[in-house]
């Protein structure tokens, strides 16, 4: 049985780096010899290395080069790592190895897979220190010029301007794509073994593939899924299938995958279309936005045309306008405004009998996520479905009240010609609905994946499962403890067959995203709430790190001042460029403020709007329900209070604490290396409580 190939992005951009010889005999020779019998000694061609476990390195000469790679019996799988010259031990010291000795003592660190009978029997190995590698960022440029861009398969519109850079600190922020940025610097500063460890993989399936990313093309190369993931991907079943699993677990990466490996044929007979139509939807536009591109790039353009990729209130939108009925989507605060005047006014009786609690805001809420989220069509409808989430019990009397305020709501839209997204799902339902009635439904898909579901109505939900030819073949991805617009909805119930039970379900464990320092201070600020998913809760991060930053300051200026100055060191200490770095906020108006006043410090700032172009060479300024699904290296979230989203919840100052609690957890779970917390005043704030010193740098 052959051994499966993969790679990490750090040995792909040291192939590119290399000597066309090297690069042609790595295509030509390594992976039939790996493939084959990657744990056997051959001479000086393969050696295991002194020390390790499962690590190995394969000689390539003239000139002489070294590819360091990880050997896996159990799974038959052999993960390549990094490749460098010889020469100088500078591919040795990257992984902090002593050539012929072993592990030095830095490697104990970041390096779970030295063996422990190593340990034991040689501990003045493990006391010798490799070289440090330079980290001053002042440090002129190693010379470059137009042939080695070439060489690195660097798009030649952008060589002048690299060309013109002295410094790291003059590439760092120089005004090319982010993607660019990152080519040169990975060739230029190769990554040491602690960032490599915990890359995400990617499938070599033939030679050809090796190829490819000597020619550059790394965007069509898989990502190598776990055990888990690989499962849940094969997993078949008679009914629609739910996978669960915390922030980074790849909950969308494996939905993604499954779509796409159904319109390539490995769907199942009956199908409406060949090759199949599928749909992909979520909540968010810059969720649908990243996820667009990853289909592009995996599946290629050839085959987008199967794929429909669109976020749920543009697809009910769609529907809307085939049917002909017209939209004017109404704001928060004209529906406010509507509900206002109704109460004011007193337009219709008995608001006296409602609960001195229950204002406008209120019943909006309970329009949007009760009477409209669940497509509710007739008083007695409202009056026996149940509220889950609501807090304000309501007897039947007064459910009547809400009722009549809702349908005066409603005459009221109607006469301004407005709408809102809710309705416009209700509406789009009920349209499908009727075309399958008459048999004339051509908006029929074979697939429909619906990720992030947590965040969905239900009326959306049965909107996306009517769109399906048969409920078995929808798939969702969810995460409760995630959920940053759900109001306490039970979306098992939305659609009666939709149970998920037994092996219905796959819940992800393993985490990939975040360090496990990370998760563990993001995890003080969900511990305790009611509703919290303990399979989910808990997950198995493979990146270890720095604790996260908590940090207090006087004024909002000194604020803006302290996370510009943050923002430059960690980005220069990580070789990063700025476009791998966010700050979060949890108002539109906030994101507005911090993009300028960024600026004004001398950090090149983008205020992010909801679908942007995410590889942008500045920080992304975004607000935090935007950022539902994706990920970046360095992480900030200034303001952090318990008032932040006081507009979720104006008067219920327990419910501002839960919901801050909620989206504060999915904002910190979006960091991969580096997080930062600032707050502005003493540490008095409810919120601020929950930070604990031992998962926190304060």
């Amino acid at each position: 049985m052959t051994y499966k190939v993969a790679n990490c992005a750090t040995f792909m951009s040291d192939l590119v780096a290399a000597p066309v010889s090297i690069q042609k005999k790595c295509v030509k020779e390594v992976f039939s010899t790996l493939e084959e019998s990657p744990d056997t000694q051959r001479g000086k061609k393969t050696k295991k290395l002194k020390g390790y476990a499962n690590l190995w390195r394969y000689a390539l000469t003239d000139p002489e080069y070294r590819i360091i790679y990880e050997v896996d019996k159990g799974n038959r799988s052999v993960k390549l790592l990094m490749m460098g010259p010889r020469k100088d031990n500078k591919i040795y010291n990257r992984m902090n190895y002593v050539p012929g000795q072993g592990p030095s003592k830095i490697a104990m660190e970041v390096i779970p897979d030295i063996e422990p009978q190593f340990i034991a029997s040689n501990p003045e190995v493990l006391q010798i220190d490799t070289p440090e590698v330079s980290k001053n960022i002042s440090e002129a440029l190693p010379p470059l010029d137009e042939n080695q861009l070439k060489k690195w398969r660097v798009d030649t519109p952008h060589w002048a301007e690299i060309l013109k850079c002295q410094t790291e600190e003059e590439l760092l922020n120089a005004n090319i794509p982010q993607h660019v940025k990152l080519r040169v610097m990975d060739c230029l500063w190769p990554s040491a073994i602690e960032q490599v460890i915990s890359q995400p993989t990617y499938v070599v399936e033939a030679v050809e593939d090796l190829g490819k990313i000597r020619d550059g093309l790394l965007s069509r190369l898989l990502l190598n899924l776990d055990k888990e993931q690989s499962h849940a991907i094969a997993k078949s079943s008679k009914w629609p299938m739910l996978i669960k699993g915390g922030p980074g677990t790849g909950k969308s990466i494996v939905a993604l995958y499954k779509a796409a490996q159904l319109i390539k044929g490995d769907g199942q007979q009956g199908e409406l279309y060949d090759p199949p139509r599928v749909l992909f939807t979520t909540y968010t536009k810059s969720l649908i936005h990243a996820s667009k591109q990853l289909f592009e790039a995996y599946l290629g353009k050839e085959w987008m045309p199967h794929l429909e990729v669109i976020n749920l209130d543009r697809l009910a939108n769609q529907i809307c306008r085939e049917a002909r009925y017209p939209l004017n989507i109404i704001n928060d605060k004209d529906i406010n405004k509507v509900i206002q005047r109704i109460i004011t006014y007193k337009e219709v009786g008995d608001l006296e009998g409602l609960p001195r609690n229950i204002d406008s805001h209120y019943l909006k809420e309970e329009f949007s996520w009760v009477i409209e989220g669940w497509g509710l069509k007739s008083e007695q409808e409202y009056l026996s479905i149940a509220r889950p989430g609501r807090k304000i019990a309501l007897n039947e009397r007064q459910r009547k009240v809400v009722w009549s305020i809702y349908q005066r709501y409603r005459l009221m839209l109607v006469k301004l010609k407005k709408n809102t997204f809710e309705n416009a799902q209700v509406r789009a339902l009920d349209y499908i609905n009727k075309l399958e009635k008459q048999n004339t439904n051509n908006r029929l898909f074979d697939y429909v994946f619906i990720d992030e579901a947590q965040d969905l109505k239900p009326v959306g939900l049965r909107l996306c499962a009517a769109l399906c030819r048969n409920e078995k073949n929808i798939y969702l991805t969810a995460d409760m403890n995630q959920a940053i617009y759900g109001k306490g909805v039970s979306w098992n119930s939305v659609v009666e067959s939709l149970r998920f039970t037994g092996n219905r379900t796959t819940t992800l464990k393993k985490n990939y995203r975040s360090t496990d320092q990370i998760l563990r201070g993001a995890d003080d600020l969900i511990q305790g709430l009611d509703g919290i998913d303990s399979d989910t809760a808990i997950s198995e991060p493979v990146r270890t790190g720095q604790r996260p930053e908590f940090r207090l300051f006087p004024s909002k200026s000194q604020q803006v001042d302290e996370i510009a100055n943050w923002l430059k060191s960690t980005l220069r200490a990580l070789r990063l460029p700025l476009g791998c770095a966010v700050v979060l906020c949890p108002t539109g108006r906030e994101v507005k403020e911090l993009t300028v006043s960024l600026e004004g410090a001398g950090v090149p700032s983008v205020e992010y709007s909801d679908g942007g172009e995410l590889d942008t060479p500045r920080v992304k300024v975004m607000k935090i329900h935007g950022a539902k699904g994706l990920e970046f290296p360095v992480v900030v979230i200034p303001n952090f209070s318990a008032s932040a989203f006081s507009w979720l919840e104006p008067k219920d100052p327990d419910a501002q604490l839960v919901a801050a609690r909620k989206l504060y957890f999915v904002a910190c779970t979006r960091a991969m290396k580096k997080l930062l917390v600032c707050a502005v005043g003493e540490r008095k704030d409810s919120l601020h409580k929950l930070i604990s010193s031992e998962n926190w740098e304060m």
